[in-house]
């Protein structure tokens, strides 16, 4: 499921993304649906990652001294896409439905690209890492 969902963000970022949300905006008003509840958790995760990755870093200084030659923005970095897929997986087991999945899956990776254009990759290595083959 994380796969289809990132790549369907994928082909659509080549494509375009403004043209897809018209789109959207059009048929949501036809049939009338609402929003979905997650989609701000969803849009709030990556920030929400980054801050916990930022946040944990000096505290575990003091556990873990060999800390100091670390390099923070790495650290960062893993700790940030860490918690994005241990988000994507705990939405993954809640069997919310593919289409729902793909539209928080898309707006999740939409968020890894405006943090990091290395966020999909690190994303996909932890999938690579973690997630059992089919």
């Amino acid at each position: 499921m994380y796969k289809q969902g990132l790549h369907f963000f994928c082909v659509e970022h080549q494509v375009g993304h403004e043209g897809k949300k018209k789109y959207m905006g059009i048929l949501s008003r036809l049939f009338k649906t609402k929003e979905d509840p997650l989609q701000n958790q969803a849009a709030a995760l990556v920030p929400a990652a980054g801050i916990n990755a930022t946040s944990m870093f000096v505290p575990h200084l003091d556990k873990f001294p060999f800390l100091r030659e670390v390099d923070v923005e790495h650290w960062d970095f893993i700790l940030t896409v860490a918690g994005v897929f241990m988000a994507a997986s705990r939405l993954n087991s809640l069997r919310l439905g593919d289409i729902r999945q793909e539209s928080l899956m898309e707006t999740v990776a939409e968020s890894l690209v405006e943090w990091n254009p290395d966020g999909i990759r690190g994303f996909e290595d932890c999938m690579d890492l973690f997630v059992l083959p089919a």
